[in-house]
């Protein structure tokens, strides 16, 4: 039985120095496998921190983009309303020229003879022959028909009164 114990004794001491020998070996490789792991974690953290600031950077590009892009859209907006503003004057100025064109020439045709205005008037464009018309007295435009010949006083009319039913 001594010799049992020896042996098993014996098996015993080999089995753990194996087993010492696998866990040291198991150890060394946990270890160098946690080294891989920290290398691993510590060059994600500087990839982690080199995006952010480059994310940064780059939001802080973007906003003063964007500011910039107010501000440029601030001036086109103040061109817009002066462009507006100087076209509504062109405007004005224009119908008010417009008005007192048509007034001198309607006051020329006013104290014109019917027959002579009736002459000139059936040799112009018969819109603006209905503008001098709009801007005239009813008399006045009725003495200036009837001395005009009957197609042109016909088709004149037909004009006038479309014109008034549009106004």
């Amino acid at each position: 039985m001594k010799k049992l114990l020896i042996l098993m004794s014996l098996i015993s001491f080999t089995y753990a120095q194996d087993c010492s020998a696998y866990f040291n070996s198991q150890q060394l490789q946990m270890d160098r496998k946690i080294e891989e792991l920290d290398e691993a974690k510590q060059a994600l953290e500087s990839y982690k921190a080199a995006f952010l600031a480059i994310q940064k950077e780059k939001e802080e590009k973007n906003l003063a983009m964007l500011e910039e892009i107010k501000k440029e859209q601030d001036k086109l907006d103040e061109i817009r309303n002066n462009n507006a503003k100087i076209l509504a004057e062109i405007r004005q100025l224009k119908n008010e020229i417009t008005e007192t064109k048509m007034s001198k020439v309607s006051n020329a045709y006013a104290k014109m003879k019917d027959a002579a205005a009736a002459a000139i008037l059936e040799t112009m464009d018969e819109k603006e022959v209905i503008k001098i018309f709009l801007s005239l007295e009813a008399k006045k435009i009725s003495s200036i028909l009837a001395k005009m010949t009957p197609a042109k006083a016909g088709e004149l009319t037909r004009l006038l009164s479309e014109n008034k039913l549009q106004n």
